[in-house]
């Protein structure tokens, strides 16, 4: 694994190496508070970048919104918004039986299969 730390700082996602104390990346999430974060898996990760030196991240926030980061190039690859945009991402989960799926639990209780890949 490649060994980093993701949590959400209000509006950002901040990925901190642990062994070296510092932070490698901040990921902005535009103005939404971050609620939830989730790694892909190893095999997800490299289903998703055809290569197995992508780091990729989940990150749910107070809007309802689900993106996909490339955390080495710091950039978004897939932003999905809720059919209910009130509605803040509660849990998230890389789905172990369907590559690139990501499933989604928002504060009102439905529960999203978003497919990634």
């Amino acid at each position: 694994a490649h060994g980093l730390v993701a949590y959400g700082c209000h509006d950002v996602v901040v990925v901190f190496e642990p062994g070296s104390c510092e932070v490698v990346q901040t990921l902005d999430c535009a103005g939404a508070r971050v609620t939830r974060v989730s790694w892909a898996p190893r095999e997800t990760t490299a289903g998703l970048a055809k290569s197995p030196r992508r780091a990729d991240l989940l990150s749910g926030d107070t809007r309802g919104h689900v993106t996909l980061w490339d955390v080495l190039r710091g950039s978004a690859v897939c932003h999905c918004v809720t059919p209910s945009p009130e509605r803040a991402v509660a849990g998230l989960a890389w789905h172990p039986a369907v590559s690139g799926g990501a499933l989604v639990l928002y504060a009102g209780g439905t529960l999203v299969l978003w497919q990634l890949a």
